[in-house]
C-alpha cells in the first residue's frame, strides 16, 4: 500500500507537472501567435514605408532629370549666347574699323574737294581776267 500510495503521490506530481507544463507551453505557443502577428504588421508596416519611400524617390528622380534637362538647355542656350555676343563682338570691331576707314575717306574726300573748288575758282578768276583783258584790247 505504501507503494501504492507512493506511486499515486508520483502520478499527481506527473500529472501536476504536465499541466504546469501544457500551462507553459499554451502560453509560450500565445507569445509565439503574439510575436508573429507582430512581425506580420511590422512587415506589413515596413512594405508600405518601402513603397512610400520608393514613389517619393521616384518622384525626386523625375525632378532631378527635369532639372538636369533644364540645365543642359540652359548651358547650350548659354553657349549659343557667348558664341553670338563674339560673333557680334567681331563684327561691331569690324564695322567700327570699317567706321574710321570711311570717316578718314570723307575727309580726304572733303579735303579734294576743297582743293578742286579753289583750282575751279582760280580758273575762273583767270579765265574771267582773260576775258576782262580780251575784251579790253
Amino acid at each position: 500500500e505504501d507503494k501504492l500510495s507512493l506511486e499515486a503521490e508520483a502520478m499527481v506530481r506527473i500529472s501536476s507537472a504536465q499541466e504546469e507544463t501544457v500551462g507553459q507551453l499554451e502560453e509560450t505557443i500565445e507569445k509565439q501567435n503574439q510575436t508573429i502577428k507582430k512581425t506580420s504588421n511590422s512587415h506589413k508596416k515596413a512594405n508600405k514605408e518601402r513603397q512610400y519611400i520608393k514613389k517619393e524617390l521616384d518622384t525626386v528622380k523625375e525632378q532631378l532629370r527635369q532639372t538636369v534637362d533644364a540645365l543642359q538647355n540652359d548651358r547650350d542656350k548659354h553657349e549659343s549666347y557667348c558664341s553670338a555676343l563674339e560673333e557680334n563682338t567681331q563684327k561691331l570691331k569690324y564695322n567700327e574699323a570699317e567706321d574710321v576707314s570711311l570717316n578718314e575717306k570723307l575727309e580726304s574726300a572733303k579735303d579734294l574737294h576743297k582743293m578742286q573748288t579753289e583750282k575751279v575758282d582760280g580758273l575762273v578768276k583767270t579765265i574771267e581776267n582773260e576775258e576782262y583783258e580780251y575784251n579790253r584790247l
